[in-house]
């Protein structure tokens, strides 16, 4: 069980459609990919004693002050450079978002990946969806975020994360 994001944080700018069936499937994203994201963004041990921090089924920041100011949006100068993060949670909502739909444009069948299909909508093209944004407004504040703890080593001495790229709709 996920205990940073909820099913019920998809909606504004990372809106799913969801029905019990969809519901399972998000939450499954959820209890994977939280986790993978919170050690691509910190490193293997930073990120696991980040995630060990927040008290399961609570939904609440981390208590321990050097990474409830990771999970928290953040705005400050430092050398002259503004860095912005809109806090893990809202990272981990459009990482999932797109692991999500991506994943949803397509089912499963006994004869093999099929697209949906209806008469009363077409199929738009990827780069008509806010997926590309959104992931991209994520990295953003990912990056931000790693930034901010490359300028504080003191507080984050095993700190490994790895950097993530933009993506383009044409690659």
């Amino acid at each position: 069980m996920g205990k940073i994001v909820k099913t019920t944080d998809f909606v504004g700018k990372y809106k799913v459609s969801q029905n019990s069936f969809a519901q399972d499937d998000l939450q499954a994203f959820i209890d994977k990919f939280e986790k993978v994201y919170i050690r691509k963004l910190l490193g293997l041990t930073t990120g696991d004693l980040f995630y060990a921090d927040i008290a399961a089924l609570t939904f609440l920041p981390p208590v321990n002050a050097i990474y409830s100011v990771l999970f928290n949006p953040i705005a400050v100068v430092i050398n002259n450079c503004d860095i912005i993060s809109n806090g893990v949670k809202e990272i981990l909502t459009g990482f999932i978002y797109w692991e999500y739909v991506r994943w949803s444009s397509t089912q499963q069948t006994l004869n093999g990946s099929v697209a949906q299909d209806s008469e009363t909508a077409i199929k738009i093209d990827w780069s008509s969806t806010p997926i590309y944004g959104n992931y991209n407004d994520s990295v953003m504040s990912y990056s931000a975020i790693q930034y901010f703890i490359n300028n504080d080593k003191t507080d984050y001495p095993d700190y490994n994360g790895k950097t993530l790229e933009l993506v383009h709709p044409l690659i």
